[in-house]
């Protein structure tokens, strides 16, 4: 594991961006991971409270 300064990345940039998943912003992503030179710089969890993936939603009206 390292830091985004340390890896030149600004903290504030990956915030913003892990805020705007959290909204919402880019549809159901339930997990960020960020890697940059071989390290994990950033990474965030977010739950999906009772949504369904419509791959997984289709699955399951094809196999009853």
């Amino acid at each position: 594991m390292s830091t985004a300064e340390s890896e030149g990345i600004d903290p504030a940039a990956i915030d913003s961006l892990i805020a705007d998943i959290d909204a919402g912003r880019y549809g159901l992503i339930d997990h960020f991971l960020l890697i940059r030179n071989e390290r994990v710089i950033g990474t965030s969890w977010t739950a999906l409270q009772g949504r369904i993936l419509p791959a997984i939603e289709s699955t399951k009206r094809r196999h009853p």
